[in-house]
């Protein structure tokens, strides 16, 4: 009776009840955990401001104020990736642009998609069609599986390693994380693989594409490279394009904005840089331009009036 009364006392102490539960009631202390996930990810959910944290046999799914659901990069320590991805407010400004030069129903093309937070905005709010580019293996994985959970049927995943031509042998750099990491190296380190160059142009061929509404380079410091194997498909189809221009990291490929600027000319494009304000600026200097933010909106000469209206309609961005 003794032993009795003490342990309904002791059952009734949070510590106390773990203890007792664990060495006499063994099948019933392994569900303390998921009391533990439920507080932890009550209070995850109102830290992060998103909506739902979901498990499943493939990890962690985290809900964004969209409706979106992204994985969680649970095989990188820390933040996995950039932790404002979670919080729904990646790159707003630039999201903003991009999905305002997709009319619905239209088409995209991704390069260096990496999870796809691009691809799946566009599918999801423009229901156009996709086509991501992610040559990392590693991570087109959790490209592929944020496609499938979210539904979007409309995006198509290709594995190719984007230049200034096809079919030429490219060593990549595959096996690192994080910004400007993973990227084709122009030392080509022995222990790297080595994949077969595409271009824009024989993707046009290779997909049939016969309308094209923007293009967004993420390329790691290669993106004019990108967009030079592009050209036919520039001069013909003319989409906006928005890309990266890092001075830093185009020197690995002995890029300049002298190179940019020669080939705007030669399609008969123009730019804008964008701050990291929302200002899109164009004055006598790109290489001053570029000192306000690292991405650049690029679009064709006879487009040009229709493109800079549409974007001063969206809020936070001002056309100069």
């Amino acid at each position: 009776m003794l032993i009795e009364a003490i342990a309904d006392r002791a059952k009734r102490l949070p510590y106390a009840r773990r203890i007792f539960t664990r060495l006499l009631a063994t099948d019933r202390y392994r569900f303390f955990r998921i009391t533990d996930w439920v507080r932890d990810g009550q209070e995850n959910l109102d830290y992060l401001a998103c909506k739902t944290i979901e498990f499943d046999a493939q990890g962690a799914w985290i809900e964004i104020d969209s409706g979106l659901r992204v994985r969680y990069l649970d095989a990188v320590d820390g933040a996995g990736a950039d932790p404002s991805i979670y919080s729904g407010n990646y790159e707003p400004i630039l999201t903003k642009i991009c999905l305002e030069l997709i009319p619905k129903n239209g088409s995209f093309v991704d390069v260096g998609a990496n999870l796809g937070w691009y691809s799946l905005h566009a599918a999801f709010h423009k229901q156009c069609n996709v086509l991501a580019i992610e040559p990392n293996d590693f991570i087109r994985r959790y490209l592929k599986s944020n496609v499938e959970k979210n539904k979007l049927t409309k995006i198509e995943i290709e594995p190719f390693v984007m230049w200034s031509a096809a079919g030429e042998n490219l060593s990549f750099r595959a096996d690192a994380l994080g910004h400007a990491l993973s990227h084709v190296d122009p030392k080509g380190k022995a222990s790297n693989p080595v994949f077969a160059s595409h271009s824009l142009d024989a993707l046009k061929m290779q997909h049939r594409i016969t309308t094209l509404d923007l293009i967004k380079v993420d390329a790691e410091g290669a993106d004019l490279k990108v967009l030079q194997g592009g050209e036919k498909l520039l001069k013909s189809l003319q989409p906006n394009v928005v890309f990266e221009c890092s001075l830093k990291w185009m020197s690995r490929y002995d890029l300049s904005v002298q190179d940019l600027g020669s080939f705007l000319e030669k399609i008969e494009y123009q730019y804008r840089a964008i701050s990291n304000e929302g200002r899109l600026i164009c004055s006598s200097s790109l290489e001053n331009d570029l000192a306000h933010g690292e991405n650049v909106l690029i679009f064709s000469n006879s487009k040009a009036n229709t493109t800079l209206q549409r974007l001063s309609k969206v809020e936070g961005v001002f056309v100069e």
